[in-house]
């Protein structure tokens, strides 16, 4: 939640303090019923001593009928509460709040348990959204105006997912990088130069994270890199398929040395069982600088770019060499690597091209891609 905006942006100013040594705190409470949100300003029940009141606020107000979004943030002292519109009147919005401030303080033997996933540590600012799943709630962990870490408990398992959730968050223009860590659970968002509005990415990332869980959710498909659609193995059939990558890919790096070995069909196997098993592997293949662009041109023109060609070949020269100096071999064996290195290297520079042109100076047509078969 941002801090101290214009009356006419999304956060109300909170009243300041009064030149009174009698004064210990203000209570502003602010109904905007034209954007169906309720504001409270309140030093007293909002800061950082009264975080397990906070959250068990924030869980009561999800619970009534009506709340689409409940955010509290310590900084500011500041609570807010948006409502869909058929529950945004202002005796509603009112009623829902005090229901959920009686719910939150605890009773005599009242019990209050805070839920698994959390960890001990603090946060500053906490947003809950109502969900088809139930409740789905962001911590601010730390805000400055350089770095913004959110925790959440989506933030781990798939990791090709969490890579694409990272992705929409630095495509934004008030983020310059984002790194999530699926072991602690949090995202680490680096603010580029200007005002960010902490609230506006949460919700930003709630949007991208719901659209993740729900292409999820549609099955075990996943689209591949030419968008259609691809199935996931599961049981055996995943075991399977993941030793089959790891057998190409053996025979790929195999390939780049010894003469008759394919390198570029056992490359483009690898993806293929890797897309079907590891989706998240995959995503680090297509990413590697090296067999990233042979796939994509592979795939696009069947055929390899010159630049492609030049580094498969010197890749051959380089594991070549490290041969050699690990492992000294006698001058037959040496004139055998020599000719099988040779004729690898010839064999990758006869590739098909894929930026050829023929001989009469006319720019060859695109060639249409080829997607590899779904199943």
């Amino acid at each position: 939640m941002a801090a101290r905006r214009r009356r006419d942006g999304e956060v109300p100013v909170p009243l300041e303090a009064e030149e009174s040594a009698t004064t210990t705190y203000n209570l502003d409470i602010e109904i905007r019923e034209q954007d169906g949100s309720l504001w409270v300003y309140d030093p007293r029940a909002f800061h950082p001593g009264r975080r397990p009141f906070c959250r068990r606020l924030i869980d009561s107000a999800l619970a009534q009928p009506g709340v689409r979004r409940a955010e509290v943030c310590l900084d500011t002292s500041c609570c807010r509460i948006d409502f869909d519109r058929k529950s945004a009147t202002p005796a509603r919005m009112a009623e829902t709040f005090g229901i959920a401030i009686r719910a939150a303080i605890p009773g005599p033997n009242s019990r209050w348990w805070p839920r698994a996933w959390l960890p001990s540590g603090q946060w500053t600012g906490l947003t809950a959204y109502r969900t088809e799943d139930g409740i789905s709630t962001w911590e601010i962990v730390a805000a400055s105006p350089e770095r913004l870490r959110l925790r959440h408990p989506s933030l781990s398992g798939d990791r090709l997912r969490l890579a694409q959730l990272a992705d929409v968050m630095a495509g934004l223009d008030e983020v310059s990088a984002c790194q999530v860590s699926w072991w602690s659970h949090t995202m680490t968002l680096e603010l580029a130069p200007g005002e960010a509005d902490p609230s506006h990415l949460v919700d930003i990332a709630q949007a991208a994270q719901a659209d993740r869980r729900t292409s999820a959710a549609s099955g075990r498909w996943v689209r591949g890199e030419s968008g259609d659609p691809v199935e996931l193995a599961t049981g055996p059939r995943r075991i399977l398929y993941l030793a089959l990558a790891g057998g190409s890919f053996t025979l790929t790096m195999i390939g780049l040395v010894v003469p008759g070995v394919p390198t570029v069909p056992f490359l483009l196997a690898t993806s293929y069982y890797l897309a079907r098993s590891s989706p998240w592997l995959d995503e680090r293949l297509r990413r590697a600088p090296l067999f990233g662009p042979i796939l994509a041109e592979w795939e696009a023109h069947h055929g390899l770019s010159r630049n492609s060609k030049l580094e498969l070949m010197g890749l051959t020269g380089v594991i070549v060499v490290v041969t050699l100096v690990l492992a000294p071999a006698s001058p037959v064996a040496l004139l055998a690597i020599a000719l099988m290195s040779t004729v690898s290297i010839a064999g990758i520079a006869h590739l098909p091209g894929a930026d050829a042109e023929p001989s009469n100076g006319r720019v060859l047509a695109q060639p249409v891609p080829r997607a590899l078969p779904a199943h």
